[in-house]
């Protein structure tokens, strides 16, 4: 009988001991996720090219700064890291177009390296600025959509031409800045 006792007082010690265990360790890791300062998307790509702070840290600026790295001279290669740094890596790009007379749209979808390569071969052709002349912003507390009407200006040899576009631009509210998700993009037809 005292050997069964023995045991038993053992297994209920054993037992006190692993839920004293298990309450210092959930106290532990709940004091340390209320001390902490909370995780950033930027954390969880560290190779990702940095952003400029003042390029996102409001939607305003994060959309100028878009505009801002493809216009330039055709002979001038654009800041392609500035240009990756306001997106999250795996940011996309739907290009809605049309062909011909026909009135229906064709998306091309096209991740951020391929829009890259696009932009970098048109943008060898002519010399262009592209500005925001007008941002509809609606937006949750880590949500937000922004309707962007832009109007670009290119100038080449065969003469200057004018044209505007309507961008849907999705983003999110990070910690320290935002991020775009996605662009689609459409022509404005001519009046």
């Amino acid at each position: 009988m005292a050997t069964r006792t023995g045991r038993i007082h053992c297994y209920v010690f054993a037992l006190l001991t692993l839920a004293l265990f298990t309450c210092c360790a959930a106290a532990s890791v709940a004091q340390t996720a209320r001390s902490s300062t909370p995780a950033s998307i930027s954390s969880i790509w560290p190779t990702w090219p940095k952003a400029r702070p003042e390029d996102v840290q409001s939607v305003q600026n994060i959309i100028n700064a878009y505009f801002d790295v493809q216009s330039g001279r055709a002979t001038t290669e654009r800041d392609w890291d500035r240009f990756k740094s306001l997106f999250l890596p795996d940011g996309r790009f739907v290009n809605l177009h049309t062909r011909d007379n026909d009135p229906h749209l064709i998306p091309a979808l096209l991740d951020l390296e391929r829009q890259i390569e696009m932009l970098r071969v048109n943008l060898r052709k002519a010399d262009s600025d592209e500005r925001p002349i007008d941002i509809q912003i609606k937006a949750s507390s880590s949500m937000v959509q922004a309707f962007v009407t832009s109007e670009v200006h290119i100038h080449s040899s065969s003469g200057d031409h004018a044209a505007r576009f309507i961008n849907s631009v999705e983003l999110v509210k990070d910690v320290d800045r935002y991020w775009i998700v996605e662009v689609t993009h459409e022509m404005i037809p001519a009046s």
